[in-house]
């Protein structure tokens, strides 16, 4: 009984030892190759990597690297497929499949819950602006108080892609009450614009 558990032991010692190994095998990168992006920059996808060719590169690296590029949220599928070229040198292809990345979408709405003071509109956002991981969306509403609104983020801003920029611009036009009333109704118009710009590094 006491050899059959050695036996067993010495076995997933050795299972063990084994998938270390794979964990930590390591290739020399000769060039990456990536396919499916019909909308994503591929440059986009190769910031992400944490190598580059000519790299030495380990299994575990390759999996972080596939973890960081399906977490910018672009992609609904991502996968790596190394081929050998030779016995310690690889090509990495990576396959990706995309989001829908255009999202059209109504504006409706009652000011202070009244059904007489009804505004209707749309908006439309683009979860990834010319193929570059930028935002950029924009509303209108048509009615009582219209007002529009633009937003533009971009995530890797500048020469070396190393900040962060947010432009957001808001148009409103209302009518509210005041102390001079401009009409017999005792509402008065106010028309207001605003620009908001924020970065960091």
């Amino acid at each position: 009984m006491s050899r059959g558990i050695t036996v067993l032991s010495l076995l997933f010692v050795a299972l063990s030892s084994l998938k270390a190994q794979d964990a930590i095998k390591s290739y020399v990168l000769n060039k990456i190759i990536i396919e499916g992006n019909r909308t994503t920059k591929s440059y986009v996808i190769r910031r992400e990597l944490p190598f580059a060719p000519g790299d030495t590169v380990t299994t575990r690296e390759l999996r972080f690297g596939r973890e960081r590029i399906y977490n910018t949220g672009l992609f609904t599928k991502v996968l790596f497929q190394p081929e050998e070229v030779t016995k310690s040198e690889i090509d990495l292809l990576i396959y990706v499949e995309e989001r829908w990345y255009i999202w059209p979408y109504p504006v409706i709405g009652f000011r202070d819950r009244d059904l007489k003071r009804l505004y209707l509109g749309a908006g439309i956002a683009d979860l990834n602006f010319q193929g570059r991981d930028q935002y950029v969306a924009g509303l209108f509403a048509l009615g009582y108080d219209p007002f529009g609104e633009v937003k533009f983020s971009d995530p890797f801003f500048g020469p070396d892609k190393q900040y962060t920029l947010a432009l957001e611009g808001s148009y409103s036009h209302g009518r509210s009450g005041g102390v001079q009333p401009a009409s017999a109704s005792g509402q008065f118009d106010d028309t207001f614009g605003n620009m908001q710009v924020a970065g960091g590094g």
